[in-house]
């Protein structure tokens, strides 16, 4: 069996807890290297520099929960004998993805699905559908039910 690598988007809503053990039997299934990407916001307008200091720092503070949490979940998987790495980069979520996709020559991206509808997804637009129209690789999209 070829050895690939999976790109698994995580995003720390309720559905997290939800996707892991998909991300999980995925991984073992196909002997993969499992990405975890977390994309964090990017910089309010104007830049931190316009922005007031307790701005600046509570958004330090969120990115640094964020690692810890994603970092917690690569742990996760390695206990269980998944070959697992954590990545945390600030931009827009679907073109990040797809760009590290690429990078990472990824076999499969694995997204959760929040099924909030088309029309959700015509007016807030929607990062799973944007990956799965525009990705070099199959998406693997994991229905997360409420």
């Amino acid at each position: 069996m070829i050895s690939v690598n999976i790109l698994a988007a995580i995003d720390f809503s309720d559905a997290t807890n939800r996707l892991v053990p998909a991300i999980t039997q995925f991984s073992k299934a196909h002997d993969a290297k499992v990405w975890l990407i977390h994309v964090a916001e990017e910089e309010p307008p104007g830049g931190f520099e316009v922005h007031s200091t307790t701005l600046r720092d509570a958004v330090a503070e969120t990115y640094r929960d964020e690692h810890k949490r994603l970092q917690e979940l690569a742990k996760e998987l390695r206990d269980q004998k998944i070959d697992a790495t954590a990545l945390l980069i600030r931009g827009p979520a679907a073109e990040t993805i797809l760009q590290e996709a690429e990078r990472l020559d990824t076999g499969a991206i694995i997204i959760g699905s929040h099924g909030h509808g088309a029309l959700h997804d015509v007016l807030m637009g929607s990062t799973g559908s944007s990956v799965l129209r525009q990705s070099h690789c199959p998406v693997v999209v994991v229905p997360i039910r409420g």
